[in-house]
């Protein structure tokens, strides 16, 4: 998917799915993570496009570590573990009131980009393949239709504008 779909699917999918549009924005704002990732481990002087294109969909869009952090942050967050004392450093932190609510914060946001990552992940997997769980083996996902093709852009609106619709009715409680 071209980078502003990829923006406007993630921020609207997280806003719709938490209700706070604080939290879409910040999952918009990371929403190219993985291809950021995977650009800034293969780009050196001289290379050619052939490469970025052969970089492209590697370890950025491996699954496995996106949804990791996002499990951590979320048994973090839903558990408030502040009890376990893994080091000195973490130690003070997790038992200094002080500094709890800014851990926590850190934490919401760390789970924010692991879900925008997986969300970019699974948009890519729609349109070409991307590596399954064992990363080198095998790749998964289904064409569905090519990048920037008017395809691409009719679906993006259509899910967009059906989102906002299901959202605003869900808030009035019409459905």
């Amino acid at each position: 998917m071209r980078a502003i779909n990829h923006h406007i699917v993630t921020g609207l999918t997280v806003w719709a799915l938490t209700g706070n549009l604080g939290y879409g924005l910040v999952a918009a704002a990371a929403a190219n993570l993985p291809d950021w990732i995977d650009r800034c481990r293969h780009q050196k002087e001289g290379e050619e496009e052939k490469t970025e294109k052969r970089s492209h969909r590697q370890i950025g869009h491996w699954f496995v570590p996106w949804l990791m952090v996002l499990l951590l942050s979320g048994a973090i967050l839903y558990r408030r573990i502040v009890s376990w004392d893994p080091g000195h450093l973490f130690g003070i932190l997790f038992h200094n009131p002080d500094k709890l609510p800014i851990l926590l914060n850190v934490v919401v946001l760390l789970g924010l980009v692991a879900l925008s990552g997986l969300l970019h992940i699974v948009e890519d997997a729609v349109c070409g393949t991307v590596p399954d769980y064992r990363l080198r083996k095998r790749r998964w996902g289904k064409r569905l239709f090519r990048v920037n093709s008017a395809k691409e852009h009719t679906l993006v609106c259509v899910y967009s504008i059906g989102l906002l619709v299901l959202c605003m009715a869900l808030r009035r409680g019409l459905l």
